[in-house]
């Protein structure tokens, strides 16, 4: 995989450390913590409408690389690499294969309702089914994708989870443009390869299901 693989350690152990307390250290430095977060909308003009929030779980030891590898897909003229600026195939299956190279599973949650519900409550149905996700998976940390005055919403809604004791106080949530952090990019093309397949083409999730779970909300 290139030089990404999740970080094996080899450790001399004193006589008076227990083996178990090493490996919940080594488990620990291994296991994602943070998980880079967007969404998507397919329109129910387009077919069966949804609204997706995706989650990558990327390990720490492979976030570097793995930001090369994206930096990688930006095009000429382009901020980021997106699936929406994808037109043919051959593009659509360059962002895949570059997001299979990289060992990270993937979370998306998945909202389908009643076409008149506003997208900012189908947004905050799937952030709180999301955020009990990741909490289960150990995550501590959020980055999802800015969306300008539109991020205190999120925050909002966090914080009223907290004060019902849905989600731990320890859970954070921070936003940052899309353009400067190129691993939001690939929840995007996660997204984008369940959107494409709720419309009939599965052939890129396909690709990428053998690390992608999917929640319906």
């Amino acid at each position: 995989m290139s030089g990404l693989r999740l970080a094996r350690s080899v450790h001399r152990l004193d006589s008076d450390v227990h083996p178990m307390a090493v490996c919940n250290v080594m488990v620990r430095a291994v296991l994602p913590r943070i998980a880079f977060v967007d969404e998507s909308e397919t329109p129910y003009a387009d077919g069966p409408g949804a609204y997706l929030l995706a989650a990558a779980l990327v390990p720490n030891d492979v976030q570097a690389e793995a930001r090369a590898r994206m930096s990688g897909l930006r095009r000429s003229g382009r901020t980021k690499a997106h699936w929406h600026d994808a037109r043919t195939r051959s593009e659509k299956r360059t962002l895949v294969d570059a997001v299979v190279e990289i060992p990270i599973r993937t979370l998306v949650v998945v909202r389908v309702d009643d076409p008149e519900m506003r997208t900012e409550r189908r947004r905050r149905l799937c952030l709180e089914r999301l955020l009990f996700e990741l909490q289960q998976r150990g995550i501590a940390e959020i980055v999802a994708e800015s969306r300008g005055p539109g991020d205190r919403h999120d925050l909002d809604h966090l914080q009223a989870l907290r004060s019902q004791k849905r989600v731990t106080t320890e859970l954070r949530l921070r936003h940052l443009p899309g353009p400067v952090e190129p691993l939001l990019w690939i929840p995007d093309v996660v997204c984008g390869a369940v959107r494409q397949a709720r419309l009939g083409d599965d052939q890129y999730l396909r690709q990428l299901a053998p690390s992608v779970d999917i929640v319906q909300c």
